[in-house]
């Protein structure tokens, strides 16, 4: 009884609660601290001129609400509040509105591409049957939250309905979804406004999202209007009613209607209707899409005229006879603003079936179309442009060929898809404007005038300037250049005129300015290829490094600093100017100043092989720093000799030559200054064709001069070494420098030396460094047997033919008499199939070629070029001196029939990413004391022929574990000697040497060429790997302690090595006692040996089965047996017939024999050092041992004997555990096997590939050992189930009954036990 008074008690006091509760959330509203019952309490409870903030709390409604004179917020809070209608007067001197916003709101969105469906993740609702009105110069604003009208117009503002003067009611919209049944906003009578701003989203469900009023009575005048719609906003309307179109924006009265731009662009969409239906108002339209979307043949009527309207972008109803019909005014500005009208019936659609005058309209001066709308359209002010089906109106100055057209030059510029051209269609001057290209983009200037600022070429831009018409020209007004070259950007001129206008009192009038980077060098580069760049000021300015001017056509006209300049400041330096064709002109600035043609005060580059440099009154090429080579081209320095004047900023006063060096001039750079003169080039000046400023007479000034060539004005021969001559022919003087000496005769070239060493053995002495590429080639005929003495200079040459050396059977002895022997014979080109693709030196035709000194170089982008080709019986002997090969640093050709003759007895062989020598030829190859054969690769490659190592270093070379080629040794799977893949017969002795390589030594093929037979003896040598397979009979590798092996002759012995390096040797008929704990390795000669009385010692820590061979026969014995048990390999099964594979051994009696090289177990009945002594056998070699093998459905299982330590992990092999009881897999590339034991390898039978775990471990294969009531040794063969079952299976895993009675003799298991019927 107590119970049920005690639930009685709790019921009531809960419901109590609960009504409590329920009492409390009635409140829906809440200003500051104080809550409301109603909306209508709270907006009642704020004082006329206050401003109120309500929170709604709960979901609420009302019938009607007036608010006057009050400033009311309402902050909707995720809640709906319904209601009928709400009216907001305004009072005079009084700010009065009603703001609608919602703190919670989030995730307004129109999905366009489904039918312009809105969606508002979180928000609050106010819904009327009516409307918002504002009256009086009152205000609505609208930021957040949704605002439905269910029955008719959402939001009006409503001016003064007799039209006699400005009632500002407003309606401000910017952000939010007001959504309504008929209009979305409205302003009606004289100075009512509507503004939209923002992400706000209006739809009409049926009727337009903004509309005014087209009534215009005595008593009701709805007109004078103003409607702003801007930004990011969206105005949608729908049709509901048959018979009617939706609209966007319908204004049928007096007022204006201006869509713009405002951090965004407007859309105004009209589904099945027209976008904008103007009867009345001006439209400024500037920026905004407008779309009329649906049926292109749908019609419809808007308002209540019974004129029907199309799915059109814009419509003008001059028909409807309204009252401001016949002053509407369609604006639609220019390009500044982005315009699209869109109608699935046309853009634009005037209705006008009683021609009426519609001629002042329209004023389109620019937009795009998705119909012609050429007929509004100013033809003689603007042009109308279709592209694939869309239309473009606008003054276009500039046109992407094959696409749009645009208004400006910059805008097409930005525009044009990468590689694309501009070109131009009217001349553009846009001074203000400055377009920076990082893409691939022509502009073509056809004939008109261009201008900008400045046009920049930056970070993955490639511009490129011509003029397909004539006299097209680009003017830039910076101050600092027209065009802007940097970050790696390329600036191509290909025709047209470039100039300079500038006027700023500080402008060098720089055309073309081409920047690098002092930190991080990138490679900015101007192309002049034509064209012209003229300018009062310096036509191109190039500096830091990095920078490039490459002038191959065209001219530069200057009178500033110089045609071309550097510029001469500490770290500015480091450019490249390359000249081969075109013409340089300039003249002084002024009357104290010099002309210059290119002027150079910086490190960097100057190549100059062709074009014209013409210079009134002042120097060709001025040199203050840097490295000038010139083999072609003109400089021409005329007018007055005596006139001098400044270039730069020093006051060093320059006179009319063609080249001077300023030493001294006080740059950075003019100490290390260097003038190469060669060739072709033509050298004049009025006062001098090449002068020296040297009046601080530094001491080396004149060595900056190599005047190797060339014709000059003035006589050179000051400025000339003892190697060069200048002689007087006509006006000029030409250089001749000679190059090479045979006795106390010089001559021009090596060809023409050499030619002239007729005396066998006779010196062809280089006096100067020689380029080989730029003439002809060496060739050492037949009857030439010269020594080429490099004498401390350079031979350039190319792996091509005629740039190259040729030895043609003749004898060439090279070397390099100079102290430290500096001479080099080098390559710089990199590979190109069928061009750069010969040896440096060719040794053909039963030539011969010596080298005993010096440096040959071949090493390039991409390692493929080779140093020396031996071919077509010819012979090659290197006695010291260095080569250095990017491919082979020796070659030959496969070819049976070239027998060549190759001998290393000294010196160093090189090859960056291969190879040393590739003997691909019949004939002999022999490496000597003294030799340095290494490779990336490798030291040999011997594909055919003969080879003879006596002596020698050869290396397997890579990047090892330092990261850096050359130290360390190489990939593992390149050896220093491969015989592998021969094209023909190879045989090979090695009796010396260090041969050394991080994987194999030595390598020959498992299976060589079909055909083709490697045979190799190797009889004396050091090796960083075991090569005993390959040895002589008699001799064998044995490891030393710093982890070589050394060959040597060990006769009829049977050897044994220990991991400290001890050795011990059995004759015939003698003993000896192995330690397997500490063995390394056992040789046993091919011939074998017998009789040796042999005991085998091993420290047994487990009573476990270990694998165990032995090379030779032996017989078990009782005593034996007594401290041993063995079982030899038996057969293969599957688990319960289907499960994992069961390798079986057979248990082994007294009297069994044990085979040589046969896999065994062994296991010691007791722990600890135990012998076995075999007493005599004969030991045999494992020479043509093949491993036995066993296998199971899908897998074979292979068993290979070891007689030296083998890293198994390389081999794919698994190795016996005796604690684990099975075999393992241990990936680490270390783990060893030692000799007398054997590893296990697994490979798929249908593909023969190894089977091995990634991270090691037991395998998955299972052992067992049968014998007689002995139970499992290693590993369960069958689980719990089957062992309970009791069931008898056989060894191919077929159950055969539950008891063996019965059964035929045989092996079976039963209840993991292995049993044998006999």
């Amino acid at each position: 009884m107590r119970n049920f008074t005690l639930h009685k008690f709790l019921a009531t006091l809960l419901m109590a609660v609960c009504s409590a509760t329920l009492s409390v959330a009635q409140n829906v509203a809440k200003i500051g601290t104080t809550e409301y019952a109603t909306l209508k309490e709270a907006v009642d409870a704020v004082q006329t001129g206050v401003k109120g903030y309500i929170y709604i709390l709960n979901d609420a409604s009302f019938d009607d609400l007036r608010i006057e004179g009050k400033q009311i917020i309402i902050n909707l809070q995720n809640h709906t509040v319904t209601g009928n209608k709400i009216d907001v007067y305004g009072t005079e001197g009084t700010d009065t509105y009603l703001k609608i916003l919602d703190s919670k709101a989030k995730g307004l969105s129109v999905d366009k591409n489904n039918n312009y469906s809105v969606s508002y993740t979180a928000s609050g609702t106010l819904e009327l049957t009516g409307s918002i009105r504002a009256y009086n110069g009152a205000g609505i604003n609208v930021t957040s939250g949704t605002v439905v009208s269910t029955q008719g117009v959402a939001l009006f503002a409503v001016g003064d309905e007799t039209g006699q003067k400005d009632i500002t009611s407003y309606v401000k919209i910017t952000g939010g979804y007001i959504k309504a049944q008929e209009f979305g906003v409205s302003p009606q009578g004289r100075g009512a406004s509507v503004t939209v701003n923002g992400a706000a989203v209006i739809e009409s469900l049926d009727n337009a999202a903004v509309a005014g009023h087209g009534s215009n009575t005595s008593e009701k005048k709805l007109g004078g209007t103003s409607i702003t719609i801007m930004g990011k906003c969206w105005l949608i309307g729908r049709i509901q009613s048959p018979g009617y179109a939706a609209c966007g924006i319908y204004h049928p009265q007096e007022g204006t209607l201006t869509i713009k731009y405002s951090r965004g662009i407007p859309n105004i969409v009209a589904i099945n209707g027209a976008g904008i239906v103007m009867r009345g108002g001006t439209l400024n339209y500037r920026a905004g899409n407008i779309i009329a979307t649906g049926d292109a043949n749908f019609v419809g009527k808007v308002g209540d005229t019974p004129i029907e309207v199309g799915t059109s972008g814009i419509v003008y109803d001059r028909d409807c006879d309204y009252y401001d019909a016949a002053n509407v005014k369609i604006n639609i500005s220019d390009n500044s603003g982005e315009k699209k009208v869109v109608g699935a019936k046309a853009a634009i659609q005037v209705i006008n079936d009683k021609a009426q005058d519609i001629s002042g309209v329209f004023d389109i001066q620019g937009g795009t179309f998705s119909s012609d709308v050429s007929a509004y359209v100013n033809a003689t002010d603007r042009e109308v442009f279709e592209h694939e089906g869309t239309y473009y109106v606008g003054k276009f100055k500039a046109q992407v060929v094959g696409g749009l057209k645009y208004e400006t030059a910059l805008t097409a510029i930005n525009k044009a898809p990468a590689g694309s051209t501009v070109v131009l269609l009217k001349d553009c001057s846009e001074s203000g404007r400055a377009p920076e290209v990082t893409k691939n983009v022509t502009l073509d200037l056809n004939g008109k005038n261009l201008t900008f600022s400045y046009i920049t070429a930056s970070k993955g831009g490639n511009l490129t300037i011509k003029d397909s018409g004539t006299g097209g020209t680009y003017n830039g007004t910076g101050a600092n250049h027209s065009v802007y070259v940097k970050q790696g950007g390329i600036f191509n001129l290909e025709s047209g005129t470039l100039t300079n206008s500038s006027t700023n009192p500080k402008t060098q009038n720089v055309v073309v300015r081409v920047v690098g980077d002092a930190t991080t060098p990138v490679a900015s580069t101007a192309n002049i290829m034509g064209g012209k760049i003229e300018t009062k000021g310096t036509p191109v300015s190039v500096f830091e490094p990095g920078a490039t001017v490459n002038v191959s056509g065209g001219e530069l006209k200057g009178s500033g600093l110089a045609c071309i300049a550097g510029n001469g400041s500490e770290g500015q330096g480091g450019t490249t100017i390359n000249i081969s064709g075109g013409t340089l002109t300039a003249k002084p600035y002024d009357d104290a100043s010099a002309a210059c043609g290119i002027y150079h005060p910086n490190e960097g580059t100057l190549n100059i092989t062709g074009g014209t440099i013409n210079v009134a009154n002042g120097v060709g090429v001025l040199m203050r720093g840097g490295e000038m080579t010139m083999t072609g081209g003109e400089i021409n320095a005329t007018g007055d000799a005596t006139r001098t004047g400044s270039v730069g900023d020093t006051n060093q006063k320059i006179g009319v030559s063609g080249v001077i060096f300023d030493r001294d001039a006080n740059y950075p750079a003019v100490a290390t200054t260097s003038i190469k003169i060669d060739g072709d080039a033509k050298v004049s000046g009025a006062k001098a064709a090449v002068e020296l400023i040297n009046d601080n007479n530094v001491a080396d000034a004149k060595s900056a001069f190599k005047l190797k060539g060339g014709t000059y004005s003035s006589d050179v021969s000051a400025l000339l070494d003892e190697n060069s001559v200048a002689v007087k022919q006509g006006e000029n003087y030409v250089v001749t420098t000679y190059y090479a000496q045979v006795g106390e005769k010089k001559y021009a070239t090596l060809q023409q030396a050499a030619d002239a060493a007729t005396a066998a053995g006779q010196t062809v002495k280089v006096l100067n460094d020689v380029d080989l590429t730029t003439g002809s080639n060496l060739e050492v005929h037949k009857w030439l047997n010269i020594v080429l003495d490099m004498n401390g200079h350079s031979i350039k040459g190319a792996n091509a033919d005629h740039k190259n050396i040729c030895v043609s059977g003749g004898k060439l002895t090279l070397k390099d008499s100079k102290e430290n022997s500096t001479g080099k014979f080098y390559a710089e080109t990199p590979y190109q199939e069928g061009i750069y693709d010969k040896p440096l030196v060719e040794v053909i035709n039963g030539g011969e070629f010596v080298m005993e000194s010096g440096h040959i170089y071949s090493v390039s982008a991409g390692n493929h070029q080779f140093v020396i080709g031996a071919y077509y019986n010819s012979k090659v002997i290197i006695n010291g001196g260095t080569i250095e090969s990017g491919w082979y640093a020796i070659n030959g050709s496969n070819d049976e029939y070239q027998n060549t003759t190759i001998t290393i007895n000294g010196g160093t062989l090189v090859s960056t990413s291969s190879y040393a020598i590739s003997h691909p030829q019949s004939g002999t190859l022999t490496i000597n004391n003294g030799a340095v054969v290494y490779g990336a690769g490798g030291a040999i490659d011997m594909k055919r022929g003969n080879l003879v190592v006596n002596g020698g270093i050869m290396t397997s070379k890579g990047k090892g574990n330092t990261g850096k080629w050359g130290e360390g040794t190489g990939d593992p799977d390149k050896a220093a000697l491969n015989f592998c893949a021969p094209y023909g017969d190879v045989t090979a002795t090695i009796k010396g040497g260090t041969i050394t390589a991080e994987g194999d030594a030595v390598l020959i093929d498992a299976k060589p060429t079909e055909g083709k037979t490697v045979a190799l003896a190797i009889e004396g040598g050091t090796y960083s790997s075991d090569v005993s397979k390959y040895c002589s009979p008699g001799y064998t590798a044995t490891p030393n302690a710093d982890g070589t092996y050394s060959v040597s002759y060990f006769g009829n012995v049977v050897l044994v090595v220990y991991d400290d390096k001890s050795k011990k040797m059995a004759e015939a008929d003698q003993s000896i006692a192995i330690d397997m704990d500490r063995v390394n390795k056992i040789w046993v000669p091919e011939a074998g040996v017998k009789g040796v009385n042999t005991t085998l010692t091993k420290n047994y820590t487990n009573t476990g089965w270990n694998s165990f061979f032995v090379p030779f026969d032996f017989t078990l014995t009782e005593e034996m047996l007594n401290n041993f048990e063995f079982a030899t390999l038996y057969a293969t099964a599957l688990e319960n017939g289907n499960g994992s594979p069961v390798i079986s051994y057979i248990m082994k009696k007294a009297g069994d024999k044990i085979a040589a090289f046969f896999p065994c177990l062994i296991k010691a009945k007791a722990t600890g050092e135990q012998k076995l002594n075999v007493g005599e056998v004969d030991y045999k070699s494992m020479k043509g041992v093949t491993p036995q093998d066993c296998s199971s459905t899908t897998e074979t299982y292979t068993f290979h004997p070891v007689m030296e330590n083998t890293y198994i992990a390389a081999k794919h092999g698994y190795y016996l555990n005796s604690e684990q009881n099975s075999f393992v897999y241990n990936a680490h590339p270390k783990a060893y096997v030692q000799p007398l034991r054997y590893y296990m390898t697994i490979q798929d039978r249908a593909t023969m590939s190894y089977i091995e775990p990634a991270n090691g471990g037991a395998s998955k294969v299972k052992i067992c050992v049968i014998g007689e009531d002995e139970p499992t040794g290693i590993t369960d063969l069958v689980d719990d189930a089957a062992n309970a079952s009791g069931k008898v299976y056989n060894l191919q895993g077929v159950v055969v009954g539950n008891t063996t009675e019965g059964l035929p003799k045989g092996v079976y298991i039963k209840n993991g036990r292995k049993i044998i019927v006999k």
